[in-house]
C-alpha cells in the first residue's frame, strides 16, 4: 500500500511524536548542539503533539505514521509577514524521502492555504531540506533569525541560552508564490 497523505485525528498524535522526535535524531545530529537535543525526549514531542492544536496532515504507510507536516493559515508573528500563510513543519522518517512522500506532503499543505505567498524557516546547514524546498519553487530571502526558545522549545529542550548553550541560527526564510508551476 502507497504511503497516504491525510488530516490529521487525535489517534496520529503519538506517532507524529515519534516522527519529531526520530526526524529531528536523524536531522541535526552535528547542526545543532548535543546538549540541546539531549534535552529532547520521546515523550515530550508525543506530549506536545497531542496538545498541539494547529492543522496537520500526516503521511501513513500501512495505519505508521512516516511523516507529519504543520501549516498556519495566517504566518506566525514573529515572521512579521502579513498576508503570507506559513508551513512551520514537515518531517518525514529517513526511511520514507527520496519517494515522493515530502512533495506530496508539501503539495497538500499549499492546496490547504488560503494565501498565494507561503514562508517557512530551514535551520542553517540542513543542505537536504534546502535542496527539496528550493526543488518544491521556494526561494530563500536572506533573512535569518536566532533560534532561541520561542522557536525550540517545542520537545521540551527547555531555554537553551539558560543551559549555556548557543543556539542555531535559522537559514533564509524561503518564500513561494502558490501561483507557481509547482
Amino acid at each position: 500500500m502507497a504511503v497516504q497523505i491525510l488530516s490529521a485525528r487525535p489517534e496520529h498524535s503519538d506517532g507524529i511524536g515519534y516522527v519529531h522526535y526520530t526526524a529531528w535524531e536523524q536531522t541535526y545530529r552535528g547542526l545543532m548542539p548535543d546538549g540541546f537535543l539531549n534535552g529532547r525526549t520521546l515523550e515530550k514531542c508525543r506530549a506536545l503533539s497531542r496538545a498541539y492544536p494547529g492543522p496537520r496532515l500526516v503521511a501513513v504507510d500501512s495505519r505508521q505514521v512516516v511523516g507529519f507536516a504543520c501549516y498556519e493559515r495566517e504566518a506566525r508573528d514573529f515572521t512579521n509577514r502579513v498576508g503570507m500563510s506559513e508551513v512551520s513543519a514537515l518531517y518525514l522518517l529517513r526511511s520514507h524521502q527520496g519517494q515522493g512522500n515530502g512533495r506530496r506532503s508539501m503539495e497538500a499543505c499549499l492546496a490547504a492555504l488560503p494565501h498565494a505567498q507561503v514562508i517557512l524557516y530551514v535551520l542553517k546547514g540542513n543542505g537536504q531540506a534546502i535542496g527539496f524546498y528550493g526543488h518544491m519553487g521556494f526561494c530563500l530571502t536572506g533573512r535569518e533569525l536566532e533560534a532561541g526558545y520561542r522557536l525550540w522549545r517545542d520537545c521540551g529542550a527547555g531555554n537553551a541560552a539558560d543551559k549555556g548553550i548557543k543556539t542555531p541560527r535559522i537559514s533564509g526564510a524561503f518564500n513561494l508564490s502558490k501561483r507557481s508551476s509547482h
